[in-house]
């Protein structure tokens, strides 16, 4: 956007700086897009990975360790169990009392009594004896329940378990005297061979599926202690209790589960999508004391419901951080971009300044400019026509160069009849507009002073022009010593007599009996107007009586002043004067080109410092053929 731009948003806008706020806005939005982007990308990240890790734990760890616990704390409920009917089964009394068909009674109100404290001392529900002589069944409290009928099928597992020989049986079972179903281990009295009987301890179904509850993982979750076939025998759940796994399970998931590869500790772990297309995760872990197995199901949803917390933490935690990132970054931004705000409106204010102080100095330069060209109009009112040179001289240039528009240099002519006439090269101090109000003054003098004086009398003029100047200009300048004033060279013409008189200017003459030679007329060396001007300045008056073809030069000092050449020294007035005399029989036009030329190529590229001023001129009543061909005409 260019500045021209960024000003007619601003002029459009009036004070509010929109186009450096929206350069912010722009700067602070795209910043926290990029912010939220990496949050949120860090977040994914990190929720991504801990999901994994969770679910690596959960499934290497997690379902182990709760499946394994849960197995423990059966097989030790049932050890304990084991060892309880064990004991009582090997009580002496209790197989003494039971092989004598409980016919001694000493016998069994000891072995009563031992029932009863079991059940009491290790917190049975259910503790009982029952014998193979007698059939009957005695129950925790010492007294007979029932009696064992072989044609009862409840009562078929006593007789199977007689007729299995084993030492121990744990199965679970439906005993109608109580009314209920228990786990029951039963432990046989006596011998393999001679079995009076059995003994053992009931675990009650209820107490053990609470125990279950209490392992469950969470509300979705499943806990089974099934059999080889998949028959559960213990639930979380009382109405899943005589169930198979097939009712919860697909067939596959249940064979794989019962009877897929396990580890070393025999632990089966799968995952699988339920019917609804929800992810399960499923373990399974046998149990020492019966051949069983613990069968635990988790819905995947659920075990990674922690991380659903994590991930609202997470999400909180992000916006939150995004927004205090956002705030912070708002308020740098805008203390980063107030200050360039500032610097821009400062530009802006400078410009403006600038652009006004340009306005004004191009409005004073061009009255300036303006002023010059009228006083370059004015100055060049004064100066002699070029009408009335011709008329005057037989032949002449003049090489006028202003170091600026208008200059200090100037030329004179006062003429009182045809063939006399004063004429006079002057350089005033000062360039530029100054010193061309002073050669308007001047030129007032020298009119003046030209009709009271002698008009043969250059040196009285000089003398009468340089009081007039000290009386005038520099008494005017308020009393203090001041060197303006000018050089000058004046020159009285009656017929071929010339009356010369300088002041800080020389005449130089060509031609003559001498043609190739200059000859130098010294004017004073102080200039008029100096302090120390006088007669003792050589200001006298020289007379020289013109032959034929001579030639008469007035210079000011601008032209031998100005510095050039390879070492950019000035011209120089031997230089000027070797110049002026190998211009001996040429052609005044054509000297004014080769002078012109030959300072030219001398000042190279150089600045020219000075106003430059040459009057070449020849006298009439001499009329001479010039080299090829110019003529100067006689008056």
């Amino acid at each position: 956007m260019g500045l021209g731009l960024e000003k007619r948003l601003l002029v459009k806008e009036g004070r509010r700086n929109v186009l450096y706020d929206r350069g912010a806005m722009k700067v602070i939005f795209l910043a926290t897009a990029m912010i939220t982007l990496a949050v949120l990308l860090t977040g994914a990240i990190g929720y991504t990975i801990t999901k994994t890790g969770v679910v690596d734990k959960l499934k290497s760890k997690d379902l182990h360790y709760i499946a394994r616990s849960m197995a423990a704390r059966i097989d030790g409920r049932l050890e304990r169990a084991t060892e309880t009917s064990r004991l009582l089964a090997g009580d002496p009394t209790v197989a003494q009392w039971v092989a004598g068909e409980e016919r001694d009674e000493a016998l069994g109100e000891k072995a009563r009594k031992r029932l009863i404290d079991i059940a009491s001392d290790y917190g049975y529900v259910n503790t009982f004896i029952v014998s193979a002589r007698s059939g009957n069944y005695w129950g925790e409290e010492g007294k007979i329940l029932e009696t064992m009928d072989l044609q009862d099928p409840y009562d078929r597992w006593f007789f199977d378990f007689l007729a299995s020989k084993a030492p121990i049986q744990v199965h679970l079972d439906y005993n109608k005297a109580r009314q209920n179903t228990y786990i029951f281990v039963n432990a046989r009295i006596g011998s393999a061979e001679e079995g009076y009987g059995v003994a053992g301890v009931g675990l009650s179904l209820e107490d053990l599926a609470k125990e279950f509850q209490q392992y469950r993982f969470s509300a979705g979750s499943r806990l089974w202690l099934v059999d080889e076939k998949g028959a559960i025998h213990l639930s979380d759940n009382l109405e899943a209790n005589g169930k198979s796994l097939s009712d919860y399970l697909p067939e596959t998931v249940k064979d794989e589960i019962l009877r897929g590869e396990p580890d070393k500790a025999g632990t089966t772990v799968m995952e699988y999508l339920d019917g609804a297309g929800n992810q399960m995760d499923l373990i399974s872990q046998p149990i020492r004391a019966t051949g069983w197995k613990l069968v635990f199901q988790v819905p995947r949803a659920e075990s990674l419901a922690v991380l659903n917390s994590i991930l609202v933490n997470m999400t909180l935690t992000g916006l939150f951080s995004v927004a205090l990132i956002c705030i912070v970054f708002y308020v740098v931004s805008r203390r980063i971009a107030d200050p360039y705000r500032r610097a821009l409106e400062l530009n802006e204010e400078l410009e403006r300044i600038v652009a006004e102080r340009t306005r004004e100095l191009s409005e004073k330069n061009r009255n300036i400019m303006d002023s010059i060209d009228y006083a370059k109009r004015l100055q060049e009112a004064i100066l002699p026509e070029p009408a009335e040179m011709n008329d005057l001289f037989a032949d002449h240039f003049l090489h006028w160069r202003p170091r600026d528009i208008v200059g200090g240099d100037f030329y004179w002519i006062r003429r009182y009849g045809e063939a006399e006439y004063i004429v006079a090269v002057g350089d005033c101090t000062g360039h530029g507009v100054p010193g061309a109000l002073m050669t308007m003054a001047v030129n007032t003098m020298l009119n003046h002073i030209a009709d009271e004086t002698l008009r043969d009398d250059p040196a009285g003029i000089l003398l009468r022009l340089h009081q007039a100047v000290r009386e005038t200009i520099q008494k005017k300048a308020g009393g203090e010593t001041r060197l303006d004033g000018l050089d000058i060279g004046l020159c009285s013409v009656r017929g071929r007599r010339v009356v010369f008189a300088g002041a800080g200017m020389d005449l130089n003459m060509t031609g003559g009996e001498a043609a190739s030679t200059v000859t130098v007329l010294k004017g004073a060396r102080k200039s008029v107007g100096h302090p120390r001007f006088g007669a003792g300045d050589m200001l006298e008056n020289q007379v020289v009586e013109a032959g034929e073809g001579q030639v008469f030069y007035l210079t000011t000092d601008g032209y031998p002043d100005q510095n050039g050449g390879p070492n950019d020294y000035p011209f120089g007035k031997r230089r000027f004067e070797s110049l002026l005399a190998s211009l001996a029989g040429v052609a005044l036009p054509a000297q004014q080109e080769i002078i012109t030329q030959s300072l030219s190529d001398y000042m190279g590229g150089e600045a020219q410092r000075d106003d430059i001023t040459v009057l070449g001129f020849t006298l009439r009543n001499d009329k001479v053929a010039y080299g090829d061909g110019g003529e100067a005409a006689n008056g």
